[in-house]
């Protein structure tokens, strides 16, 4: 009996396989192309649209993370409070600084970064604003504002 124990003592405990891990299509596809790539029979124009396959593989995923990420930053967008008055109009507004404190978290919680810059607008005497909002898994959207110039004042 002890010569049983001994035995079992002295042997490495078997291992368990690996858990086979499910390729992602756009893994699968890289595959693919590394593959064709060390083959010097590979045919260039094949090369050619696989690459392409893979980039708008990749760019249909970047779009899908940013749609999903800004449907759940939206929900997570709070009312933001009226906290100033503006004596001209007797009518309550919100600061930039109160909205920006309130959305800025969210925003950069779900990965995404807004850049502004300048525009030339369809209308004349109409500035366009632009804001790209861009999602940290690569894909941007653009959106614009013309607004029109106020060189006038309050009327």
């Amino acid at each position: 009996m002890s010569a049983v124990k001994n035995a079992l003592v002295e042997h490495e405990p078997t291992q368990a396989p690996a858990p086979i891990v499910p390729v992602s299509e756009s893994a699968a596809i890289f595959q693919i192309i590394e593959r064709a790539a060390r083959d010097p029979n590979v045919d260039l124009d094949k090369m050619e649209r696989l690459m392409a396959m893979r980039e708008r593989e990749m760019t249909r995923i970047a779009q899908t993370a940013f749609n999903v990420a800004m449907k759940e930053a939206q929900a997570e967008m709070p009312q933001v409070v009226r906290n100033a008055k503006n004596t001209q109009t007797n009518s309550l507004y919100a600061k930039y600084e109160t909205i920006s404190e309130a959305i800025q978290p969210i925003i950069t919680k779900h990965g995404f970064a807004c850049m502004f810059s300048e525009g030339k607008a369809d209308q004349p005497n109409h500035i366009r604003t632009l804001c790209d909002v861009v999602h940290e898994a690569g894909h941007t959207k653009q959106f614009y504002a013309d607004i029109p110039f106020d060189n006038v004042g309050m009327k």
